[in-house]
């Protein structure tokens, strides 16, 4: 009985977190062209790449703000580095973040070679 009883347990605990995966949205885009950045006044940016966003992103962009999607405030200024980096050298980038909301904001950005 105890055997069952933990099973069946195991099994709510499992379903419960399901979803909360499933919701979070989180991929990889493509390879990107940057088009633009905008810097904002309270310390975060928006990336414009050319196309290849998910449909979800319908602020027009990738947000990167301290506090969301896990991003800290070196964090921010991190990924402007890289951000600008591949806008004036013309380098391809891929960035990771979470389509569930419009403003898709921005965890990981890696730049191509």
């Amino acid at each position: 009985m105890n055997e069952r009883r933990l099973c069946i347990l195991l099994g709510i605990a499992a379903s419960m977190m399901v979803p909360a995966v499933a919701s979070a949205g989180l991929g990889w885009s493509g390879a990107l062209t940057i088009t633009n950045i905008e810097i904002v006044n309270d310390g975060g940016f928006l990336v414009y790449p050319s196309g290849g966003l998910s449909a979800a992103c319908t602020a027009g962009g990738i947000y990167v703000y301290a506090g969301q999607n896990n991003v800290t405030t070196d964090g921010v200024k991190a990924l402007l580095s890289v951000v600008l980096t591949a806008l004036t050298s013309g380098k391809t980038v891929q960035i990771l973040y979470d389509d569930s909301t419009p403003q898709c904001y921005g965890r990981y950005i890696q730049i191509n070679s």
